[in-house]
Order: C-alpha cells, then sequence, then structure tokens
C-alpha cells in the first residue's frame, strides 16, 4: 500500500459532532499515530483504500472522537482519488462504519477488544 499523503480534516475537528460528521478529541498527533498504527497491522479492506485503528490504554479502549451522542471508539481512514488520505473516528452504528470481520477478530485475537465487544460492534451497540 502507497501512502503519498496524509491530511487532518479541519472537518472532523472544528465543527459541532453529529451522527455524520462526527468530531476527533484527540489531538492531531494521535490521529496521525492512528492512522500509521492501523497502516502498520494490516487493518485495511476495500483493496487498501480503508485502513481501522483502534486504542487500549489501561484496559480500556480509548474514547477517540464524540458522534453528538456516543463517543466514537474507532478510527476509519479513507483515501480519496488523489491519494490523500484522512480519517474521522467513528461509533458503528451505521453499516459503514463496521470494520470487516476479519479486523475485528484480530483485535480480539490481540486482545484489544472481548468477544462480546466484538459482538457489539458488529450490532452496532458499541
Amino acid at each position: 500500500m502507497k501512502v503519498d499523503r496524509y491530511k487532518v480534516n479541519e472537518k472532523h475537528r472544528k465543527n459541532a459532532a453529529q451522527t455524520d460528521c462526527t468530531q476527533w478529541t484527540v489531538s492531531d498527533f494521535h490521529e496521525i499515530k492512528l492512522f500509521a498504527e492501523g497502516q502498520i497491522n494490516g487493518w485495511t479492506c476495500n483493496n487498501d483504500q480503508t485502513i481501522w485503528s483502534i486504542e487500549k490504554v489501561n484496559g480500556q479502549v480509548t474514547a477517540l472522537g464524540y458522534n453528538g451522542r456516543n463517543d466514537a471508539k474507532l478510527a476509519k481512514f479513507v483515501v480519496d482519488h488523489n491519494n490523500e488520505w484522512h480519517g474521522y473516528p467513528v461509533s458503528p452504528i451505521r453499516n459503514g462504519d463496521k470494520p470487516p470481520t476479519a479486523i475485528l477478530e484480530d483485535w480480539e485475537k490481540k486482545g484489544i477488544i472481548s468477544r462480546p465487544e466484538r459482538r457489539k460492534i458488529n450490532s452496532g451497540r458499541w
């Protein structure tokens, strides 16, 4: 996978959080670190057009953003037609905001999420 550039998208930093436009609550640096970790771990899908990431610190999955109603604990990164990447925090409420099963299984295998948490993500209740 080739990454030419990553852009911190202000749309996901300076606006009011909404279910269709979540806002990061972590720093720009943290956002870029999550992007790199998702790429390094191979948490990709859609022919390497989407990267997923998550973080667990001291036994707790980190809240990365907010959607106006709930914390968003997953990070989704996408690439555009100019090969420029950007990302945003997501909650698995919408089907497009659920990582593929293989990625969820890897997170479970690595102890980042539990089996019940994986089921909740799949059902959109996490």
